[in-house]
């Protein structure tokens, strides 16, 4: 744990260079000091049919969701959101030619039904 899956609406691909993106929002987990370094895991995820209020496709979205094993306390999701949505803006003030939402949600998982193996 944690879990760090980023969405980007389709719209953005001239705009973003994914790789760095998402390797600034998983810094902010490796410096936030939580969580073990090796059970920090994100990916990205290209959302290439979307919606964004009445404007259908002409604005862009980039939304993180971190999954956390329940326990921490508030503060502690509510410093990391705000981080990790602050790594998502990463680059895109100075390209990006329409409007784009970010954001970012901390939610926590049931220690109890979640598994995981190393093999």
């Amino acid at each position: 744990m944690p879990h760090l899956t980023i969405e980007i609406t389709g719209n953005l691909k001239p705009f973003v260079h994914a790789p760095a993106l998402l390797q600034a929002a998983h810094q902010v987990l490796l410096q936030s000091h939580v969580f073990s370094v090796s059970d920090i895991k994100s990916r990205l995820v290209w959302l290439n049919d979307f919606c964004t209020g009445a404007a259908g496709d002409a604005e862009g979205l980039v939304h993180a969701s971190l999954d956390l094993l329940a326990g921490r306390p508030p503060e502690v999701h509510q410093k990391l959101a705000a981080d990790v949505a602050s790594a998502l803006q990463f680059g895109l003030d100075e390209v990006v030619s329409i409007p784009v939402q970010v954001s970012c949600w901390v939610r926590d998982m049931d220690q109890g039904s979640y598994i995981k193996h190393r093999i």
